[in-house]
């Protein structure tokens, strides 16, 4: 969410604007120009001025003993950490009407820097003047009910609030705008959800605003111009709209993300950029691999009480509210186990119907709600599905959560392949993926062409898997009477239906990049977080993570959905009347 193009790693570095057809002086940590295109958001090679952080968990931790501010305070140090010069990091406002918490949280960042051989009392400076409280409410979600535009004079930051949001946010706009004014963020348009009142609710959310390097508005297709052109501009060349309406929340930062890198291979300054996109094939390709398959599923080093804990948050029953039926379900799959490793889990789950496997049942209690953490009507649907599982003979007490750390990659291979809805799922993401990805290599392209011999490179594919409800694959007949399959989706056209999809294990494409550091949720799957670190490596970018697991995943978002930044830019006019400099 809050990227940055790596301006200041080099001396020598000077922007390029294609619009003005013009270079900006060659001036250390200059910020890149501002584009021209009518466009009101910065896409996220741009520097950052403020971050937002969120301290609402969507579910409170299970792990004993935990901080209840734990991932707040990681992500506020992983950012300021990511700054070489201290005083060079961003200003960070906290919303929160706790001050007791919020100084809990200044603490824990302290301790954290300190503990990384920072000097301490530089720290404590830095600290105590740059993390500031709003006194506002405290909301999981920091990316959805404002979004930061830009000053098109100035190319500072602007707070532009989304009007008819609700869920009782109104009130936050006020302290939130005073908190951000201290660090030079000004007051913005108004975002008008009533420009269209046939989206659904989701879709008109602020992780559904993005932008993308030449200038573009990333927009997903569940939205209409009468909305978009707000934030986008009157040119429909501005935009890019990616299928996004099979998504259960659908917004574009569950599946995509423009990210800075620094490849060191000759290419443009402004092609120094990677676009991150989710991607099922990846994730299998990874599993399949020699050796892969009888690695531990999950990322785990732990035992005893320490493994119960960890593994606790993949509990359903402990997650969702719904102890009895929700943990008997799971601690029937886990007895299946053999003792000593080795031979497949039951690949039908014990009820005789392979496309209700142990991992469908598992993954859609513990995933699928609405994605508010307001809103009741998860419950009401665990209920339901819990109902046609049918009776059990889990004896309570019997189960031990930690049995997960046997899973295996191939255990849930066998799972996957023999569960058709989920392949049958996982592929028409990969096709909707693939179309995305063309779409938006020829759009970027169309403005950056001297990015054309680079691009391959920079596009990567990140691994993803993703789960839908039992009823979501829609079958029809095309205009030669073939049968064909679809996604359930939101539909413009039918107003109040939704998508379904959710990512499995935390995805990717959801995490924080602070200046040269892309901060990921973990992924839990050890060969996704392998690789996530050897492509950040590959790119120039340092990998850092945090679990985030129930904090923001279980509410169907993730760290960038909890946080917010304000970049800023040049404007062309800066650039013109600043001294020339030979590059």
């Amino acid at each position: 969410m809050n990227l940055r193009i790596f301006v200041g790693l080099s001396t020598s570095l000077f922007s390029f604007s294609l619009f003005a057809q013009s270079f900006c002086p060659a001036l250390p940590g200059s910020p890149l120009l501002c584009p021209e295109t009518g466009v009101r958001l910065l896409d996220e090679r741009y520097p950052t001025q403020t971050f937002v952080m969120s301290d609402q968990p969507f579910r409170a931790s299970n792990s004993a003993g935990e901080s209840p501010t734990r991932v707040s305070s990681e992500l506020i140090a992983e950012v300021i950490a990511s700054y070489q010069n201290l005083n060079s990091a961003p200003e960070i406002v906290v919303p929160t009407f706790d001050q007791v918490r919020f100084h809990q949280i200044q603490t824990e960042v302290k301790a954290i820097l300190a503990s990384r051989g920072l000097d301490p009392a530089a720290v404590d400076r830095r600290v105590n003047a740059s993390v500031r409280r709003a006194d506002a409410p405290a909301y999981t979600w920091q990316q959805d009910y404002f979004e930061a535009t830009f000053n098109r004079e100035s190319g500072s930051p602007q707070l532009s609030p989304i009007t008819g949001y609700g869920r009782g946010m109104e009130v936050a706009i006020s302290p939130l705008a005073a908190a951000l004014a201290q660090t030079g963020v000004s007051q913005g348009i108004n975002i008008d959800r009533a420009a269209n009142n046939q989206m659904s609710d989701t879709a008109l959310s602020g992780g559904n605003i993005e932008a993308a390097p030449g200038g573009f508005c990333m927009v997903g297709n569940n939205q209409q111009p009468e909305y978009y052109r707000q934030f986008c501009g009157d040119d429909p060349a501005n935009v890019i709209q990616l299928d996004t309406s099979w998504l259960a929340v659908g917004h574009v930062d569950e599946i995509v993300k423009v990210a800075p890198a620094q490849y060191n291979d000759g290419r443009p300054a402004e092609c120094n950029f990677t676009v991150m996109l989710a991607s099922p094939d990846k994730a299998l390709q990874l599993m399949r691999a020699p050796g892969a398959s009888a690695a531990p599923l999950f990322v785990n080093q732990l035992s005893g009480q320490d493994a119960q804990d960890y593994y606790a948050q993949f509990n359903p029953g402990r997650i969702r509210g719904n102890p009895g039926d929700l943990e008997h379900m799971l601690c029937q799959a886990a007895e299946k186990l053999p003792s000593q490793g080795g031979s497949p889990l039951s690949p039908d789950g014990g009820n005789g119907d392979a496309r209700q496997s142990f991992w469908r049942r598992i993954l859609e209690m513990s995933l699928i709600s609405r994605a508010h953490a307001e809103d009741l009507v998860a419950a009401e649907e665990a209920n339901r599905s819990v109902s046609e599982l049918g009776p059990g003979e889990y004896k309570n007490g019997q189960c031990k959560t930690a049995d997960f750390a046997r899973v295996s990659n191939g255990n849930f291979l066998e799972q996957y392949e023999a569960d058709e809805d989920m392949q049958e799922t996982n592929r028409l993401i990969q096709e909707a993926m693939n179309r995305n990805a063309a779409l938006l290599r020829q759009k970027i392209l169309s403005r950056l062409p001297q990015c054309t011999p680079f691009y391959a490179s920079m596009e990567w594919q990140v691994p993803d898997l993703f789960a839908v409800p039992k009823g979501s694959l829609v079958k029809s007949l095309d205009e030669k009477g073939n049968e064909v399959t679809t996604l359930q989706r939101n539909s413009l056209e039918e107003p109040g239906s939704y998508g379904t999809a959710l990512s499995i294990f935390p995805n990717p494409t959801n995490g924080v990049v602070a200046n040269n550091t892309m901060i990921f949720s973990k992924p839990h799957a050890g060969v996704f977080e392998a690789d996530l670190r050897a492509e950040s490596k590959r790119r120039g970018i340092r990998y850092a993570e945090i679990d985030s697991y129930e904090y923001s995943h279980l509410g169907q978002g993730n760290l960038h959905c909890s946080s917010h930044s304000f970049l800023s830019c040049t404007t062309s006019l800066q650039c013109s009347s600043a001294p020339a400099r030979t590059p």
